[in-house]
């Protein structure tokens, strides 16, 4: 996933359009990598090796124990800022990473997409962690309590939706669009790879991947209008890369 401009909240999304630059060799987004990951095996929840390997350690936000707020009760969360580390928007480009993250989380009605809308009561005691502006525009934020990760967007600006059970299950999703990118990007192909070739690839991959992220995190697809289900399919006709 790569970083895109920001967006106001009031523009609506674009379809990111798979480029496909010509390539020499046989059709395949394998040969940049040393294994195939369609077969290496992932773990259901990311540890910090795995971000590093993917996004490089200088991508990686982590929150000094002393600054993150004492309305984070939820240890896993806690642990996973001060351990782990978020991946920063320059790393997915899928959420703009709040700029307080690393000094002090805010609370999560001061997301500037609470400008014009109000934030839902249910979710004015969470932690802002960023803004969403890949799928849809929104605000994502935090239940310090139980460590759910909540989407508040524009389909529907009054009720939250539950985005992944916990910020080291969305920092897996992350993990995984972009552990198999090589695979469904467009731009490790040649532009001549045949359709049925390429059509088939990617349904395949997108299918791999959505059963990836089933199993580690089925709460992220309860919803019907949840975004990963969207993100998938445009792996799947080629317009995400």
């Amino acid at each position: 996933m790569r970083r895109r401009r920001r967006r106001n909240r009031h523009e609506r999304a674009p379809l990111r359009v798979a480029r496909r630059t010509v390539r020499k060799g046989p059709p395949t987004g394998r040969r940049c990598i040393e294994r195939d990951p369609m077969t290496d095996p992932m773990p259901d929840i990311v540890e910090r090796r795995q971000l590093i390997e993917v996004f490089g350690a200088g991508h990686l936000l982590t929150v000094p124990p002393d600054r993150l707020p004492a309305s984070l009760t939820h240890e896993p969360t806690r642990r996973f800022l001060t351990e782990a580390g978020f991946p920063d928007e320059e790393a997915h480009g899928f959420l703009w990473v709040d700029e307080h993250l690393t000094t002090g989380m805010r609370p999560f009605p001061e997301a500037d997409f609470f400008d014009d809308v109000e934030c839902p009561p249910e979710c004015r005691d969470h932690l802002l962690l960023g803004e969403q502006e890949a799928a849809v525009v929104g605000a994502v934020g935090i239940d310090g309590t139980s460590g759910t990760v909540h989407l508040v967007s524009e389909l529907d600006v009054t009720a939250p939706v539950v985005l992944n059970s916990s910020i080291a299950h969305l920092a897996y999703f992350l993990y995984i669009f972009a552990r198999y990118q090589p695979v469904y990007s467009a731009d490790n192909y040649p532009e001549n790879a045949p359709e049925e070739y390429w059509g088939r690839l990617l349904v395949d991959v997108a299918d791999f991947m959505r059963k990836k992220l089933m199993k580690a995190d089925p709460v992220a697809f309860e919803h019907p209008e949840n975004i990963w289900d969207s993100c998938l399919e445009e792996v799947a006709t080629g317009a995400w890369s």
